[in-house]
């Protein structure tokens, strides 16, 4: 939270610069704030790509656990599964987990879009502070736009993913027992 708060106040104390920019060599330096800006960005999101990728492992791993559970019970269908305890327990744990599988995935999509969004932001700074250093500001306005417009897109992104039940959406049982236990039921051809 503290970090967050921190990114918001940096972005906020860049944009309004941004605007009172008079001179050539405030310019230099908005664009040396801006480079330790998306450098942040860069870094939370990089941790936040680690975060995503380590709970959907963990998801997969919780899956294959329930799924297990649910082949050993051994029940016929969904029907039967909801009529033995540790079935229906497991079954229920095991649609949540693919829910919550599917949520971090999509997260992860998004945040890999905004980490290489960023990358290409960084070096464009690069690229900008290079001419900052060798021509006029003729030019170098139209750029901090560009890159204003790409800050304010980004930004939201490397705040953590919260997950709340009713953002969930579980995929309906049957689909979940045919696709994770009835297949394993089948006796064996050998």
């Amino acid at each position: 939270m503290r970090k967050r708060i921190l990114l918001i106040l940096l972005l906020m104390l860049i944009a309004v610069s941004l605007i009172s920019c008079q001179s050539f060599e405030e310019k230099k330096q908005l664009t040396l704030d801006k480079q330790t800006a998306v450098g942040f960005l860069i870094k939370s999101l990089a941790e936040k790509l680690r975060t995503l990728n380590d709970a959907h492992v963990k998801l997969g791993v919780k899956a294959i656990e329930y799924s297990t559970v649910l082949r050993e019970e051994k029940p016929d269908d969904v029907k039967a599964a909801m009529k033995n305890t540790k079935a229906k327990i497991n079954l229920f744990a095991l649609q949540k987990a693919l829910a919550y599988k599917t949520i971090v995935n999509d997260e992860y999509l998004r945040t890999y879009d905004a980490y290489q969004e960023l990358m290409g932001a960084s070096k464009q700074l690069e690229l900008d502070m290079i001419m900052l250093t060798s021509f006029d500001e003729t030019n170098f306005d139209r750029l901090l736009d560009k890159l204003e417009d790409i800050l304010e897109n980004v930004q939201p992104m490397a705040h953590e993913l919260v997950i709340g039940d009713e953002n969930i959406i579980l995929p309906d049982l049957d689909s979940v027992w045919k696709e994770y236990v009835a297949n394993y039921n089948a006796p064996s051809k050998h």
